[in-house]
């Protein structure tokens, strides 16, 4: 997943804060360090939604959508999952 501080900060700024210019910047920062995760995209999708931004919220939200069904995707939580099983 991306970096827990960045994405936190985002969801801080976005629902404590009401500081969405912030939150995206933490969010994309997410993206740039986790391509895959679909959290920070859905998160992204419902600050765009808070600014009114419909297109560009759906955008975010298709892309998740995608990406919580990718091979990769799914190969990520499987992996954690063994991993988490054996105690590794």
């Amino acid at each position: 997943t991306c970096n827990i501080t960045s994405y936190k900060l985002g969801l801080f700024y976005l629902l404590i804060a009401g500081m969405t210019d912030r939150a995206i910047e933490c969010l994309e920062n997410c993206i740039k360090l986790d391509p895959d995760d679909h959290m920070a995209y859905r998160v992204l999708a419902e600050v765009y939604e808070s600014r009114g931004d419909k297109e560009k919220a759906s955008d975010y939200m298709t892309r998740a959508d995608r990406i919580a069904v990718s091979p990769s995707s799914k190969l990520k939580e499987h992996w954690a999952t063994v991993k988490a099983a054996s105690g590794k």
